[in-house]
Parts: structure tokens; sequence; C-alpha cells
């Protein structure tokens, strides 16, 4: 039963990333809301976010800080999470390891960025 959801979400994914090439979807970037770093060592730098079918999604890297036992030491890590938010409120967010998430995320980065507008108009 959870493969079938897994597969799902990643044909999300991969929706998601195809309309956002195509320009069908258009994703924005501001400031990370802080009820995802409050109370926390956690540091989000960009910020994306788009309504699809109703809902808002959010996409952003979460770095934060990690022990090793191992070497006794903090270092810092990191992970690209896909999130429906409402109302200020993380209804849902993946929590395993997706690489079609880190794709998104790096083609909504140059597109919020303007850069696939600026390489257009190079060609």
């Amino acid at each position: 039963m959870f493969e079938n959801k897994d597969n799902k979400l990643i044909i999300l994914i991969t929706k998601l990333l195809k309309e956002t090439k195509n320009n069908d979807l258009h994703w924005h970037s501001k400031s990370a809301p802080k009820y995802l770093t409050e109370g926390t060592d956690n540091i989000i730098h960009n910020y994306f976010y788009t309504d699809y079918k109703g809902k808002q999604l959010a996409l952003f890297h979460r770095k934060f800080r990690q022990y090793s036992g191992e070497f006794d030491t903090l270092y810092w890590t990191g992970e690209t999470k896909l999130a429906i938010i409402e109302s200020d409120i993380v209804l849902w967010e993946n929590n395993e390891y997706i690489p079609a998430i880190n794709d998104l995320y790096n083609y909504v980065s140059r597109q919020a960025s303007g850069l696939n507008d600026l390489l257009d108009e190079l060609v």
C-alpha cells in the first residue's frame, strides 16, 4: 500500500516539474515563514511557493545541524522539502529522500530567479 502512495507522489513531483518547465506552473519566492525556523537552528535561504489545484505548495531547502556520535561533533547538513501549507501551518511535508524533489527545486530556482528568461534571450 505504501509503495502505491510513493509512486503517486513521484508522479505528482514529475508532473509539477513538467508543468514548471512548460511555464504552465509558476513559482514565486519569498522569505521563509518564521514558523519553519522558530525555535530551531534551521536555516532556509530560498523558499518557493505556488498554488496548485487549490493547494498551496512550498518548496525549500532546509539546513540543520546534526550530531555525529562517532566524531562527537555537530555538523551542518540539509534536505529539500516539498510541503502543503495552509494558514501558516505545514499540513504535510515529505520525510523521505526523493531525488525528483531536488530536480524540481533546482529548476524552480532557475525559473524564480529569472535565469531561464535570461538564457532564453541569449539563444
